[in-house]
């Protein structure tokens, strides 16, 4: 390789490795190179020299920077035995081995020191982890046989319970909910469980919910046809007229929609249709009341004109029984034949009109009686 393109290769790699054995090359050259004046070999010399001060000079900067970051390593090593225990320790070690591999081949003896004094650390470490994993694996074991005890069962509900016993299922399914909630904090929040364990139980937590959302969605639909169910039969029993039954009936109905265990939806609908059941029980009432007050007017009118009526005849009674009696006080002062004749056919003609009249009086009487019994059966006489 000629004398000038040495130098730009030797120009080029001041800081390489190859340096060294490009010197020796170019000194071979030199003495061999034709062709130059001694001037210009003088001249290439120099650059030459130029260029081994450049090199003494960057490897003098160098090995300055070598020794400030053994001191800083040595100092991140202090930071590193500081947190053997703490969750920044894999990071903050893999920046260490990251920065000795900068290091290069300088100060051996030192990079030995600091890599010695980092496995002594890392044995730290795994004994740490060690003894962690102990723990964590009691731990685990512990929160385990928590989660299982979660009742997820519910006493073979809604399919094997008495329907007395289904306001229970709800409350039994929220505290389960509740607990495996109150579990799984607890877990996230312990800083002696390892992440698998963490993973692990909560991957059984979720396992138990999953019974439970399994358990709440069957017992939404068996809850949801006994709802329906409860609902027709007021329905029903609203359609046969029976007021005091129905209430009874849509009061029960409404008391076991709400023991039931039901998505919100659905019993806010179920609530609103027996809602609507009380509304249209409540209008029969009002009109039956009201039908009750115009039979009562009636009632009243009809008595207070059949008193009338009846005032009348046993006045027109009075009239003609005291006619009788006059008439029979005339026959004791008749002279005549035939005035005691006519004054007979008065009586006669009176008594009978007296019978008619008795018979109208006892009659409206009769009818006065029902009336009135009728008005004291509602409390109105």
């Amino acid at each position: 390789m000629d004398v000038k393109q040495l130098l730009e290769e030797l120009t080029q790699k001041v800081k390489d490795p190859s340096f060294t054995e490009l010197t020796q090359k170019f000194r071979t050259a030199i003495r061999q190179a034709q062709g130059y004046t001694a001037d210009e070999k003088r001249a290439f010399y120099r650059d030459y020299k130029h260029l081994w001060d450049e090199r003494k000079a960057w490897l003098e900067n160098r090995k300055k920077e070598q020794e400030h970051k053994i001191v800083e390593l040595d100092y991140l090593l202090d930071a590193i035995d500081r947190m053997v225990e703490g969750a920044e320790f894999p990071d903050q070690a893999r920046l260490f081995e990251r920065e000795f591999k900068r290091l290069g081949s300088l100060a051996p003896d030192k990079k030995d020191v600091l890599w010695t004094r980092f496995q002594a650390i890392w044995d730290k470490r795994r004994e740490y982890l060690s003894h962690r994993q102990t723990e964590s694996g009691s731990l685990k074991s512990i929160y385990e046989s928590e989660i299982t005890n979660v009742n997820c069962e519910f006493n073979g509900a809604p399919d094997l319970q008495d329907d007395s016993q289904w306001e229970r299922i709800g409350s039994m399914m929220k505290a389960s909910r509740d607990l495996l909630r109150d579990i799984r904090q607890k877990i996230e929040s312990d800083n002696k469980l390892m992440s698998p364990e963490k993973r692990s139980l909560k991957d059984l937590i979720e396992s138990m919910r999953s019974k439970v959302r399994d358990t709440e969605l069957h017992t939404f639909e068996v809850h949801g046809k006994k709802a329906e169910e409860l609902y027709n039969e007021a329905k029903e029993m609203m359609a046969l007229g029976n007021m005091a039954d129905a209430a009874g009936m849509l009061k029960n109905v409404q008391s076991q929609i709400r023991m039931l265990w039901l998505k919100k939806g659905d019993k806010e609908r179920y609530i609103e249709l027996t809602e609507e059941l009380w509304g249209q029980l409540k209008d029969k009432r009002k009109e039956k009341k009201q039908q009750f007050v115009d039979w009562l007017e009636k009632q009243k009118e009809g008595l207070d004109k059949l008193r009338a009526v009846k005032q009348k005849a046993e006045d027109a009674l009075a009239r003609i029984q005291k006619n009788i009696e006059e008439n029979r006080a005339r026959l004791t002062e008749a002279k005549s034949d035939e005035f005691i004749e006519r004054v007979n056919g008065w009586i006669k003609e009176s008594e009978e009109k007296e019978q008619d009249i008795l018979r109208s009086v006892t009659d409206l009487g009769r009818k006065i009686a029902e009336i009135e019994d009728k008005l004291k059966k509602h409390g109105i006489l």
